[in-house]
């Protein structure tokens, strides 16, 4: 599985893991005004990001939060 993702990240590909969500690249750049004018210098940020899935996120949801009690 390490090997896997960055190996489908790489070309661009969303990286799907069953029901437990997915691995994405995300970009921040500087804006062009044309196709012509984009160039890779322009990239600014890259960051992966997962996305939980719907039963995951649907768990996290319904947790509850207290105050730790002091010792």
């Amino acid at each position: 599985m390490f090997d896997s993702i960055p190996k489908y990240l790489s070309p661009g590909f969303t990286v799907q893991i069953g029901k437990m969500g997915y691995f994405r690249v995300a970009f921040r750049s500087e804006g062009s005004e044309t196709p012509e004018e984009v160039m890779a210098e322009m990239i600014k940020r890259k960051r992966l990001v997962f996305v939980c899935g719907k039963e995951i996120r649907d768990a996290a949801n319904g947790f509850s939060v207290e105050k730790f009690p002091e010792a």
